[in-house]
């Protein structure tokens, strides 16, 4: 984090289903996020991280191969990114 200005960076450790959803949860807009069943105190903890982060990274702890995610939680998670 850059306590100077507030920004943050969010570290995601593995490169599995569950550290690519977690990475989607932290970008997808939280009016997004509003309209599934999230829990409200949730959602208001994930708007106060999304404010301050500005770069998610996921860091894997075994080689591409071994990856468990599929090309289609990878392309939404790309898709994301690029917007």
């Amino acid at each position: 984090s850059n306590e100077s200005n507030g920004d943050c960076s969010v570290v995601v450790i593995g490169n599995g289903n569950v550290a690519i959803d977690v990475a989607r949860v932290l970008l997808k807009p939280i009016d997004e996020l509003a309209k599934t069943d999230i829990a409200p105190h949730a959602l208001d903890k994930l708007a106060t991280i999304q404010n301050k982060t500005k770069h998610v990274h996921i860091i894997g702890r075994r080689g591409v191969a071994q990856a468990a995610w599929t090309t289609k939680e990878l392309r939404e998670l790309l898709t994301k990114m690029k917007n």
